[in-house]
C-alpha cells in the first residue's frame, strides 16, 4: 500500500453477494459487531434509479473505537469503519479507507500501542 493513500482496494474471485457473506462471516469470527448493512443498488431502485450491486457493511468493535476516539475525536467521523463491495463491468471489488490514512489523518499517535495491538 502507497503511502498516504486514503483507500484500499482489491479484487473478489465471488459474486457481490457472496463477497459480502463470506465477509461477514470473517468478521463475525473475529468478533466485530456488524452495525448495518446497506444494499445500495436497492435503495436506488426504489426512486427508479438503476445502480450496479453496491453494497457497503459497517462494523467495528465498539471497545477499539471508543479507545481510539478517547485518543482522537475526530475519528468518530470515520468510525465505525465500513467496506465498500461493488460490482464493476467485469469485477467485484472491496475497498476501504486506510488504516495508515485514518492513524495519519486523525494524529492518532497516542494510540500507537491499541494500533498495533489490534491489526
Amino acid at each position: 500500500m502507497a503511502e498516504g493513500k486514503a483507500m484500499v482496494s482489491f479484487n473478489s474471485p465471488y459474486t457481490v453477494v457472496k463477497t459480502e457473506q463470506r465477509l461477514i462471516n470473517i468478521l463475525n469470527t473475529k468478533a466485530f459487531k456488524i452495525f448495518a448493512q446497506i444494499n445500495h443498488a436497492e435503495g436506488a431502485k426504489t426512486v427508479n434509479i438503476s445502480l450496479p450491486e453496491t453494497r457497503v457493511i459497517i462494523f467495528g468493535k465498539p471497545q477499539v473505537g471508543s479507545q481510539l476516539m478517547q485518543c482522537s475525536s475526530t475519528v468518530a467521523v470515520d468510525l465505525p469503519q465500513k467496506i465498500l463491495i461493488r460490482k464493476t463491468e467485469s469485477q467485484v471489488k472491496l475497498a476501504f479507507n486506510s488504516p495508515k490514512f485514518l492513524h495519519k489523518r486523525h494524529q492518532l499517535n497516542t494510540c500507537e500501542p491499541l494500533l498495533k495491538k489490534n491489526q
